[in-house]
């Protein structure tokens, strides 16, 4: 059987190729941006939705600018003059946030996550359940806070962060 490498930026287009279909795709979470909410290997079910479904707290899909498809939380919600919606997103593990997310960039959002342990084994979370709904809004809210605080301690050449990270 001959098997073909899949080059990382050819993932979105087929993504969004099989949300198109109404297809939920089953992604595996690579990277750490997302840690601790998500480690590597865990399984993430992802589904087509329209792009007013989305809510802060939510973790979409989307193809970033360079192509590749990143799976981040959204923090906030922009609307301009035009009435154009963009998306800010951010890693959990992430200080600072990513450029913002139109809405033809999405992909899909995450609907449920598969977490498998030795103890417990397979344990489905329901991202679309109140409880979580909530939990994810104030995550997505200190991690926001997070980004912002650590921005405003850049601009103070006094800052502690000064010394630790040097860009």
């Amino acid at each position: 059987m001959k098997t073909e490498n899949i080059k990382n930026i050819e993932y979105a287009t087929l993504f969004k190729d099989l949300l198109s279909k109404d297809i939920d795709l089953r992604v595996k979470v690579t990277g750490g941006s997302m840690t601790p909410f998500l480690k590597s290997g865990e399984i993430v079910i992802v589904r087509k939705v329209h792009f007013k479904e989305i809510n802060i707290g939510d973790l979409i899909l989307f193809k970033d600018d360079n192509g590749f498809s990143v799976l981040h939380r959204i923090v906030s919600i922009k609307k301009n003059n035009q009435e154009r919606i963009t998306f800010i997103t951010k890693g959990d593990r992430i200080i600072s946030i990513d450029n913002p997310v139109r809405e033809d960039m999405i992909l899909g959002k995450a609907i449920r996550i598969e977490k498998h342990s030795k103890r417990k084994g397979l344990k489905s979370i329901n991202l679309e359940s109140p409880v979580w709904k909530k939990l994810n809004f104030l995550i997505a809210i200190f991690s926001l806070l997070k980004a912002k605080l650590f921005k405003i301690s850049l601009s103070n050449k006094y800052s502690i962060f000064n010394n630790i990270y040097r860009f």
